[in-house]
């Protein structure tokens, strides 16, 4: 039995209709039925002591002194960096801080604190 494209074609485009579009990478399926292929937006190298220093109070709470920054490293599409600084306790006394700064669009996302373990902690860290 001899099957027509026609006939394939359009028994291909009822069942994607039912389902929405398919991965833009599958390739047996026709282009006009795949989802567009996705834009690739990744970050420029930010220049993170200008970051840190232009938003000191948004990475540490307190008033820092003793800001260091180490070189960013590709996440994904973004970026991190270590942070260390002096940060006055509870009791007054300052204790160093350190921090992994996710950098998103240029902008200073999560901040998580980490050890002196962490991988980061081995970046050479140049003050602000």
């Amino acid at each position: 039995m001899k099957v027509r494209g026609g006939v394939v074609g359009a028994c291909l485009a009822a069942v994607l209709a039912g389902c929405g579009y398919v991965d833009s990478s599958v390739t047996f399926v026709p282009e006009r039925y795949r989802q567009p292929a996705p834009s690739a937006h990744l970050d420029p190298e930010p220049d993170v002591k200008k970051l840190v220093a232009d938003n000191l109070q948004l990475v540490f709470a307190g008033h820092p002194t003793d800001v260091r920054v180490g070189p960013p490293h590709r996440d994904g599409m973004h970026w991190q960096a270590c942070v260390t600084a002096m940060v006055p306790g509870i009791a007054g006394a300052l204790q160093q801080i350190r921090i992994l700064l996710s950098v998103e669009d240029g902008k200073v996302g999560d901040r998580t604190r980490i050890t002196a373990e962490h991988w980061c902690a081995a970046d050479k860290l140049e003050p602000i």
